[in-house]
């Protein structure tokens, strides 16, 4: 989402807007890395930036140190999920390799995750397979 604005703000472009030659376009989303490349900042996203993103029946949110992941059984080809078709919370500055699942322990930054998820899902029209 970060290349879009990247390549842009170093060509010295601007984004069209909503359309391009009379047709609609999506807004760019992300912010560009210039001026991080360019060493004028140590960082690219805000503490509570969120990102959301799906693939393959996998889906995750992350909001600074918090992660929400959903790794199905029914994709175990993939990665090495967890044995049940479940979300995993995960504080990634003491957890990296997300080992310690604290949805139980943080009940209310699960609920906080998921609405975010749920929110990030509406925006962009998520469609998940039919197991999911």
């Amino acid at each position: 989402m970060d290349i879009t604005p990247t390549l842009l703000d170093f060509a010295g472009v601007s984004h069209p807007g909503d359309t391009y030659n009379g047709r609609s376009i999506h807004p760019v989303e992300g912010s560009s890395l210039k001026p991080f490349l360019n060493g004028e900042t140590t960082v690219v996203h805000e503490k509570n930036h969120v990102v959301g993103w799906e693939l393959f029946g996998q889906k995750a949110i992350r909001q600074g140190d918090w992660k929400l992941l959903w790794l199905s059984s029914k994709t175990k080809w993939l990665v090495q999920p967890a044995d049940s078709d479940e979300w995993g919370l995960y504080n990634l500055s003491i957890d990296p390799g997300e080992t310690n699942d604290l949805s139980v322990q943080e009940p209310e930054t699960f609920e906080k995750m998921l609405t975010l998820w749920q929110e990030y899902a509406d925006k962009n029209s998520v469609i998940l397979p039919s197991w999911h």
